[in-house]
């Protein structure tokens, strides 16, 4: 499921964080690419994979990619929580940038969150129905 919610305040550097909960693989991966394009719009993005029970490595890659894109612009990428198995199979894969938490949020940042959650496993009408909302 996801949906997002919007925290202001004073800055001039918007920012976003993506959490992801769950198990991400080749059946959410255009999901993930979906969101990851959304939230680097923004200066800084911050990624919370503490809820992450399994990722495979091509998740990991999408997630890579994005956090290249944001740098090559000027933003800021952190991993600011990481599940074992997240931080496993980061590490494991070759993403050492992704295996390391970071601080978040810069202090005194607009926050655009994206909360990605999954389920068990997804069925074709829970991808066909959207807009997606937390239950």
């Amino acid at each position: 499921m996801a949906s997002m919610h919007v925290r202001q305040d004073a800055s001039s550097r918007p920012a976003a964080l993506v959490r992801l909960d769950g198990e991400f693989d080749l059946a959410l991966r255009v999901e993930l690419a979906w969101r990851l394009d959304q939230a680097i719009e923004y200066d800084d993005v911050g990624l919370d994979a503490r809820g992450v029970t399994f990722i495979d490595a091509g998740c990991l890659r999408l997630i890579e990619l994005a956090r290249q894109r944001l740098i090559a612009r000027g933003g800021r990428f952190a991993v600011i929580g990481s599940s074992p198995a997240f931080g496993l199979v980061a590490d494991l894969a070759g993403y050492p940038e992704l295996a390391r938490t970071h601080p978040w949020p810069p202090v005194g940042h607009h926050v655009l969150e994206h909360v990605i959650r999954v389920r068990d496993r997804w069925t074709v009408p829970d991808i066909l129905e959207g807009p997606w909302t937390d239950d």
